[in-house]
């Protein structure tokens, strides 16, 4: 909870919510940073309507509101390494393998706490 109050109380972040039929079924975070480039994370679909389009609509929102909100040219992502189908599904929607990676922060707890040590990301992005 204090996490999410942090992030509800900053300014350069915004979390766009879905609601289908007044129950909440998903949602993304959208980031601004410096370039100005916008950050998608926090993609989150209700189990039920992960088929559905709702992932692909959240997406559109982000990346309009990164777009025409924070005027951002260019969003950027990071995946877990071994998360292949989810990266393949992201390049599907546009987004291409930027040839980075990130650390993965395995000792912090809000990550929770890893199986193994050898988690990294990989910096995905896109052109708005």
């Amino acid at each position: 909870p204090e996490a999410l109050a942090e992030m509800i109380a900053d300014p350069k972040l915004t979390i766009i919510v879905a609601d289908v039929a007044g129950a909440l079924t998903g949602c993304v975070l959208v980031a601004e940073k410096p370039g100005p480039k916008g950050y998608l994370g926090l993609l989150t679909v209700s189990p039920r309507l992960q088929s559905a389009g709702l992932g692909r609509a959240l997406i559109d929102e982000a990346e309009r509101h990164a777009r025409e909100v924070i005027g951002a040219s260019a969003m950027e992502m990071t995946v877990i390494k071994s998360r292949t189908e989810l990266i393949a599904w992201y390049i599907r929607r546009g987004y291409a393998d930027t040839g980075r990676e990130e650390p993965f922060p395995l000792d912090d707890v809000r990550f929770g706490l890893p199986k193994t040590r050898e988690l990294v990301f990989v910096v995905l992005g896109k052109g708005l």
